[in-house]
C-alpha cells in the first residue's frame, strides 16, 4: 500500500481527472501508516507529489529571489501590462498559458509564496528597479506637468535623446512586452529625481515607458490598447 500510494501520486498530480480518487486513497494509507508505522508514513509524506512538488517549487522561488532572478507565475492570456515589473514585490511576472491543468496551486503557489515571503522579510531582490514607481494616472500627470518634447535617435540597444541638454538612453528589455518599436521618432520625457525616467512615444503604438534612470533599462510599459 505504501508503494501504491506513493507512486500513484505522481500520475495523479499530472492527470487531475483521477487526482481526487488517488488523493483519498493516499490519505487513507497515510492515516493507517501513522497508526502502525510512522517512519513509513513520513517517507510517504516526503516522497509523494503532493508534498515534494510544492517543496521543490518553494526552493525554486527562494533561489530565484536570492539570485536576483525571481519571477512570479500566473495563468491566462497575457494582457499588455502583465510583463511589467510588479510594483509591490519588484519581481518580473510570467504566465504558463491559457490552459489550467489544476496543479498550479502546487507549482505556482509555493514559488510565488517564497518570493513574497523573502521580499517581505528582506526587501526587494537585487538586480531590479527599487525606486519610485508611479501608476498610470500619476505617470500621465507627471508628463502633463513636467514633460518636454524630445527627438529620438536610434541606437543598437534602443534609443537616446537630449533632455535639458543632457543625453539619456533607454535600452530594450529582455521581456517581450517592453521592447521599443522601430517606429519611435519622437515623444515626451520627464526625469524624476535620479531614479526614474519616463518617456511617452508619439508613434502609433502610443506607449509610455518607465525606465531606471541609472541603467536605462525599461521596467514597465503602459499601453493604450493591446498588442
Amino acid at each position: 500500500m505504501f508503494w501504491i500510494a506513493c507512486l500513484t501520486s505522481w500520475p495523479a498530480f499530472l492527470l487531475f481527472e483521477i487526482a481526487y480518487v488517488v488523493a483519498i486513497f493516499w490519505l487513507i494509507v497515510f492515516i493507517l501508516l501513522i497508526r502502525h508505522d510512522r517512519r513509513r508514513a513520513w517517507r510517504l509524506l516526503f516522497f509523494s507529489a503532493w508534498i515534494l512538488v510544492p517543496v521543490i517549487n518553494f526552493m525554486i522561488g527562494t533561489i530565484g529571489y536570492f539570485s536576483g532572478r525571481a519571477t512570479t507565475l500566473t495563468v491566462g492570456y497575457p494582457l499588455p501590462e502583465l510583463f511589467n515589473l510588479d510594483p509591490q514585490y519588484r519581481v518580473w511576472r510570467s504566465t504558463s498559458g491559457c490552459i489550467v491543468y489544476g496543479h498550479e496551486p502546487f507549482t505556482h503557489g509555493p514559488r510565488n509564496a517564497a518570493i513574497h515571503l523573502w521580499t517581505n522579510l528582506f526587501g526587494y531582490q537585487r538586480n531590479v528597479y527599487h525606486g519610485y514607481y508611479p501608476d498610470e494616472i500619476k505617470t500621465q500627470e507627471l508628463l502633463d506637468q513636467q514633460g518636454k518634447a524630445v527627438t529620438v535617435h536610434r541606437t543598437d540597444e534602443g534609443i537616446d535623446f537630449l533632455y535639458n541638454e543632457k543625453n539619456y538612453q533607454i535600452h530594450n528589455s529582455d521581456y517581450r512586452a517592453l521592447a521599443l518599436p522601430d517606429t519611435i521618432l519622437s515623444g515626451r520625457a520627464v526625469v524624476v529625481g535620479d531614479e526614474l525616467l519616463i518617456f511617452k512615444s508619439d508613434s502609433v503604438t502610443n506607449c509610455t515607458y518607465l525606465t531606471d534612470n541609472k541603467t536605462g533599462v525599461i521596467f514597465a510599459c503602459y499601453r493604450d490598447g493591446y498588442f
